[in-house]
């Protein structure tokens, strides 16, 4: 596996630990930009970025991709979650970045 995944399965199995040491936990933290997919937000007048060489609609699945792994982590910790993660905004004038904290409810609504 790639480090990104092998750093994830860290943080998941750390997750898993803390709590099962302690099932009262009510809100699970995970670092600065830990999550290793960015969080996107597509704008509805979106355009695929020339650099990316790749199409809007691959970048659609990419955002639903990234979304369904959001949701898995929450409903597999089944605890909420706040996650430092990257949020990319695509819009018509290109594309812009952020770091940033996604707090996900333990079924995996942002």
């Amino acid at each position: 596996p790639s480090k990104v995944w092998r750093i994830y399965e860290e943080y998941m199995n750390l997750s898993r630990q803390a709590l099962a040491a302690d099932p009262d936990v009510k809100l699970v933290v995970w670092p600065e930009t830990m999550f290793p997919f960015p969080w996107m937000i597509l704008r509805d007048d979106a355009q695929a970025p020339p650099e990316w060489e790749t199409t809007l609609e691959e970048i659609r699945e990419r955002q639903t991709n990234f979304r369904n792994a959001v949701i898995t982590t929450a409903r597999d910790l089944n605890k909420p979650l706040l996650l430092g993660i990257s949020t990319i905004i695509v819009e018509a004038e290109g594309t812009r970045g952020y770091n940033s904290a996604l707090y996900v409810d333990r079924t995996g609504q942002a």
